[in-house]
């Protein structure tokens, strides 16, 4: 029989060496210590969007005597993200009219489970640009699913030049889902891709680029996860 118990941490905001000071205690019998791991994962809190994990520690307890409350400084190694697909997409900044224009052009390799079961549904791409507490919403046609998808759709914000390196932009991959009762339109998110301020690896780096190639359309595969 598997055990296994979670807990989670207060979250802590505006510190890069956040202190938690939290206790968390299981009943473990002594002769069965051996057979237990501590999983540890710290993942960066986002209001707007899915907690981005920023590693993960597995730490065996056999051999240990832990009656003493040692303490352990351990190294996090970075967490695998399972990818949803990929998607293909420009962003281009012109600073004259302060605007950012995102044109999604492609998603393929849509091979999850839980995509098989949309499979004969329409999806899109909702982009939002985030702010501090701000966001504004925008999103591309409906698109009939399939293992390659190409949508070539253009989506623009205003954005002041001021703000590009405070700004981050999140795409979502969605499916709409029609309620009979009422008639609304609601939505599922398959997965998702950011890019902008407080990324990382190729978010942070598409980021960049476009910064440094005004009015140019700057292109670039990213996973979805």
């Amino acid at each position: 029989r598997i055990h296994r118990l979670r807990w989670q941490t207060a979250i802590q905001k505006k510190s890069l060496n956040p202190v938690y000071e939290e206790r968390f205690e299981a009943e473990v019998r002594e002769d069965e210590i051996w057979k237990f791991m501590l999983n540890v994962e710290v993942f960066e809190y986002d209001k707007f969007s899915r907690d981005y994990s920023i590693g993960v520690l597995h730490f065996p307890l056999r051999g240990l005597r832990l009656g003493d409350g040692r303490t352990f400084w351990q190294d996090l190694k970075p967490a695998k993200q399972d990818s949803l697909g990929e998607i293909l997409f420009t962003l281009n900044y012109l600073p004259t009219a302060e605007k950012l224009t995102v044109v999604v052009i492609k998603v393929k390799d849509m091979t999850n489970q839980s995509i098989i079961f949309y499979f004969l549904a329409a999806m899109f791409v909702k982009v939002c640009l985030v702010q501090h507490h701000k966001q504004v919403k925008k999103k591309t046609r409906l698109h009939k699913i399939a293992p390659e998808i190409v949508l070539n759709d253009s989506i623009s914000f205003d954005l002041p030049h001021e703000h590009l390196d405070d700004v981050r932009a999140i795409l979502f991959l969605c499916i709409p889902q029609y309620t009979s009762r009422s008639g609304s339109i609601r939505y599922d998110v398959l997965g998702q891709v950011m890019v902008g301020s407080g990324c990382r690896g190729p978010g942070q780096e598409h980021w960049i680029q476009m910064t440094r190639s005004p009015r140019r359309p700057v292109a670039r595969w990213h996973l979805v996860t």
